[in-house]
């Protein structure tokens, strides 16, 4: 049996803390609950339904009436890395400075292809041989940097490669700008 697998033959379902997106996910929420507008972008096809259940869970648990009577919440928008990054990235970079943005990155990819060369694109030239993995890495990568130069609070999470679920398995979070003054800016949590 694989050595994930407990000692009645059970899968073990759970991370060790630190490894633990949820938790990790959970803290960043609880310490950003002032910013109205959560996103959770997702750069990977296999993982598009996400982003969604993200969506639903947030909102069922976090849109409340507090017992002042006050109506109390934040919003989640979900996201789909290439598709979504166009519009919506403009909207973050440049729009207000009222999100907390999670980024989740594939490790590694499940299948690759590489970009041919191809005759008549040779302005495209930099891309013939690198792989789509690599180039969507290097995208989710560069729009974590735009994102934290811009001032928005982002982190980013890497997904294992073939999880039994997107939350089982080793993570790492890398924090941009998460608190005031940078005071997580760049550091491993």
């Amino acid at each position: 049996m694989p050595s994930s697998w407990g000692p009645q033959g059970q899968r073990d379902r759970l991370s060790p803390l630190e490894e633990s997106l949820p938790l990790k996910t959970a803290l960043l929420l609880h310490l950003h609950r002032h910013l109205p507008v959560h996103v959770f972008m997702v750069y990977s096809e296999r993982l598009s339904h996400l982003p969604s259940w993200f969506v639903q869970l947030h909102d069922e648990s976090l849109g409340k009436v507090d017992r002042q009577g006050q109506k109390v919440g934040t919003t989640a928008v979900p996201a789909l890395g290439p598709k979504d990054q166009h519009a919506q990235v403009q909207l973050f970079r440049e729009g207000p400075l009222d999100k907390l943005l999670a980024l989740v990155i594939p490790e590694a990819p499940l299948e690759d292809l590489e970009i041919p060369e191809v005759e008549g694109l040779e302005a495209a030239s930099y891309l013939f041989g690198k792989t789509l993995f690599r180039l969507l890495k290097a995208e989710a990568e560069a729009t974590y940097q735009a994102l934290a130069e811009a001032g928005q609070r982002v982190y980013a999470s890497s997904s294992p490669r073939s999880p039994p679920t997107p939350w089982v398995g080793s993570c790492s979070t890398s924090c941009g700008r998460l608190l005031p003054g940078g005071a997580l800016g760049g550091k491993r949590l």
